[in-house]
């Protein structure tokens, strides 16, 4: 299992957070997603290919 964190700058509320980790849960070898709406940031965890 690999993990990346993603900067997501521009999120205004924490419905906006819920939507982002919801579309990247729904990716292919996602394992686990979790978003911090006050870092704005998303660390992924992931099956590489």
């Amino acid at each position: 299992m690999d993990n990346l964190t993603l900067k997501l700058p521009g999120m205004s509320c924490a419905s906006c957070a819920n939507n982002v980790e919801q579309a990247i849960l729904a990716v292919p070898g996602v394992i686990d997603c979790n978003i911090s709406f006050a870092a704005e940031q998303a660390t992924i965890n992931y099956e590489a290919k």
